[in-house]
């Protein structure tokens, strides 16, 4: 859970001080105005502001495109990560047996998600399934789109792949797309319909990402640049995905937020996380200025930290926490 603290510095609040985090305060000289007269954002967070500013806001110019939102938490809030994370991706606190995701429920609720036109239109860019997109029907994840395919040489892959057949009832393709790319029913094969869509999404989404994938090296636009680390890559990924893809929601995840000892005042662990997640943003919104009217980006952290540093100057579990949304 991020400290939400020393991300939206409460400056008005007189609690705040050397007395109650002796290494992790944060002068008010060093803060980032967000010119409500009461909370400052951690100077490490800079590089949002290129989002956040406004005339009207701080009187910088800018595009006021970031929304910051603090004390968010819900009802019996859990300070366990496994359990509140379960809760805030499932979107049913209490329910920590729920493997069925917020989010999928938004795409089964408004796409028919056993067509084969909808067989990447989300997807988690992590090592195993994201739970706020997990449900009945498959929702790819993968790290890379180069790593959704079959090992081996692009030859063997292609050939694994196929070709559909020429016609919806056709026997002549051949590969994983001819072989599901046919009639779900067939003579003397009477389990194919249990896995035929699931078949089918498959090549569909090995199709799609490997046309994303020949249109070749990724170039970002307008001057953006990605943080040299995992989220940054990531990151890039999915700006890439929902320029050549007909995705609508790519889910990511990034780690080290659990920051029990040694937080560090502003360049600490704690500032360089939030350092590496605003130079994210800002090369979202510089790299998808083409797409950006019709885009949402939410940040989510299972709960807070406390207002009291711990003797491992650090934090612990608490509660309310902060959300971005550009």
């Amino acid at each position: 859970g991020n400290d939400g603290v020393n991300t939206l510095i409460p400056r008005g609040d007189a609690e705040y001080n050397t007395t109650t985090r002796p290494t992790l305060f944060i002068p008010e000289n060093l803060g980032l105005d967000t010119g409500n007269g009461f909370a400052q954002l951690h100077p490490r967070l800079e590089p949002m502001m290129e989002l956040y500013n406004h005339s009207r806001l701080n009187g910088v110019t800018g595009p006021g495109n970031l929304a910051v939102i603090h004390r968010v938490g819900y009802a019996g809030q859990s300070q366990s990560h496994f359990d509140s994370q379960q809760y805030w991706q499932n979107g049913v606190p209490g329910d920590a047996k729920l493997e069925e995701g917020l989010f999928y429920r938004h795409l089964v609720r408004t796409l028919d998600l056993t067509h084969p036109t909808n067989a990447f239109v989300a997807a988690s860019l992590s090592s195993s399934q994201m739970v706020a997109l997990k449900g009945a029907s498959p929702i790819p994840n993968f790290t890379r789109a180069s790593q959704f395919n079959v090992l081996g040489t692009p030859a063997r892959a292609t050939k694994f792949l196929g070709r559909l057949p020429t016609s919806p009832d056709g026997v002549d393709g051949d590969g994983l797309l001819g072989l599901y790319g046919g009639a779900a029913d067939a003579p003397n094969q009477p389990y194919r319909g249990l896995i035929h869509g699931t078949g089918e999404l498959l090549g569909g989404t090995i199709n799609t990402l490997g046309d994303a994938l020949d249109q070749g090296p990724y170039t970002p636009e307008n001057g953006a640049i990605y943080p040299e680390s995992t989220l940054g890559e990531r990151l890039r990924e999915a700006a890439m995905l929902f320029k050549r893809t007909p995705a609508r929601i790519i889910g990511l995840s990034t780690g080290g937020w659990d920051t029990h000892t040694g937080q560090g005042q502003i360049n600490g662990d704690h500032g360089n996380l939030l350092n590496n997640l605003a130079l994210g943003f800002q090369a979202l919104h510089r790299d998808l200025q083409a797409q950006w009217d019709d885009l949402l980006i939410v940040t989510m952290t299972e709960f807070g930290r406390t207002s009291l540093e711990n003797g491992g100057r650090g934090t612990d579990h608490a509660d309310s926490r902060v959300m971005f949304v550009a």
